[in-house]
This record gives structure tokens, sequence and C-alpha cells, in this order.
């Protein structure tokens, strides 16, 4: 589905920069924002109770281009620390 959206100048200067902050065309920037949007209003009665930091990462991960989702690497969280600080990794 195409859809035009005639924004407001502060907003599209805000959308604009956040694009670019993060490397994406327009575009898919807002696209990205939209589904955040979709997620959160499909959540369950359970899923609403769901801890914050929950929410927040299911949030976050809707933001991150499809593409790059697919470079992160499969133990990224069991081995934050290493990929973040350089600390050894866990191997289990």
């Amino acid at each position: 589905m195409t859809l035009t959206l005639d924004l407001p100048p502060h907003l599209e200067a805000k959308f604009q920069a956040e694009a670019a902050r993060r490397g994406i065309a327009l575009p898919q920037y807002v696209l990205n924002v939209l589904e955040s949007q979709a997620t959160t209003e499909d959540a369950t009665p359970e899923e609403e109770q769901a801890h914050p930091v929950l929410r927040l990462a299911e949030k976050a991960r809707t933001l991150i281009p499809p593409e790059e989702r697919g470079a992160l690497p499969p133990d990224a969280a069991k081995n934050y620390k290493h990929y973040l600080y350089g600390s050894p990794k866990i191997e289990e």
C-alpha cells in the first residue's frame, strides 16, 4: 500500500533528522515508527502487564531495520558484555 502524508514542517524536520542519525531513508524510518506503534497497539492484556523493559526491548527491535537485525550475532544476549566491553565470551 502506498500512503501519502502531509506532515507539519516541524515533524518532517524531526523525522528527517532522526532518519539521518540512524543512517536510513526517511520512508524507512517512518515505516519503522508506524510498525512500532502498531506492535504496541496489538498487545494482549498479558503483554500489557509484561515488564516495562520487555516492552521497551520489543519496541527497540521494531526500530532496527530487518537487514541490520540479520547482522546481529546470534549470541548477542548472552555475550553482550563481550560485544560492548570486550569481556571474554561465555561459551556454553
